[in-house]
């Protein structure tokens, strides 16, 4: 997973967005979540099409053998198949806005 976090600018930016927001001169209006659960592997599944990224990019860089890459992915479909597949995540939203400013 180190290696897929290279795909991202700021792979931990939720963590200081509020702050950066403030920071900026916008107003925190509040944050929530979009979770996305798959409990299973197939072709409907977020996981699936996000798995099959993962690897290649994964697979052009030179740290994770093709081998690993491929006993990692495919395990997804073996741990569905047996009814264990678990996948999570959360999408975060942030709301902010403008300070309104009074002119007098």
């Amino acid at each position: 997973m180190k290696s897929w976090e290279e795909h991202c600018a700021h792979p931990h930016l939720p963590r200081s967005m509020a702050y950066k927001l403030v920071n900026a001169g916008f107003r925190f209006d509040g944050a929530a979540i979009f979770p996305i659960l798959n409990l299973q592997c197939d072709d409907d599944s977020y996981s699936k099409g996000l798995a099959q990224g993962i690897r290649d990019f994964v697979a052009r860089k030179t740290d994770v053998s093709a081998d690993d890459l491929s006993a990692w992915h495919g395990e997804f479909e073996h741990l569905s198949e047996a009814g264990r597949y678990f996948f999570s995540t959360n999408r975060y939203i942030f709301k902010a806005s403008k300070p309104t400013t009074h002119t007098g």
